[in-house]
């Protein structure tokens, strides 16, 4: 995120694990790391969240693209998908889904057409 020119600190302690990143910088002063703002938002976390250009990350800046850091979570499902998992991703894209994962701490984005199954 930060660019390829800058090089991580020799002595930086570098965490791959969510719950781990989170337990270090709520301990840690002065200590930055990169995770879910749906983490953050769902457990009201106790940490200072870093605005880019100005931009705070918040749900509303994430959606509308101002917030630059930000990754998509996508979901992959077998073009001849089980009746279960065909009704799962229909309710995960459904407005009810979308104001579930909101209430989560996730923008939500809703594709033009339902997905069809077996």
């Amino acid at each position: 995120y930060l660019g390829e020119d800058l090089p991580t600190a020799p002595n930086a302690i570098v965490l791959r694990k969510e719950g781990e990143l989170i337990q270090t910088l709520q301990s840690i002063p002065y200590s930055i790391g990169s995770f879910s703002l749906a983490c953050a938002i769902s457990h009201n976390l106790a940490i200072n969240r870093l605005s880019l250009n100005g931009i705070a990350p918040t749900p509303k800046h994430l959606q509308t693209g101002q917030y630059p850091m930000a990754r998509t979570i996508g979901v992959v499902w077998h073009q001849n998908a089980s009746e279960e998992t065909v009704a799962f991703i229909n309710y995960i894209f459904s407005p009810t889904g979308a104001n579930d994962l909101e209430q989560a701490g996730f923008v939500p984005i809703t594709p033009p057409t339902e997905v069809e199954g077996k």
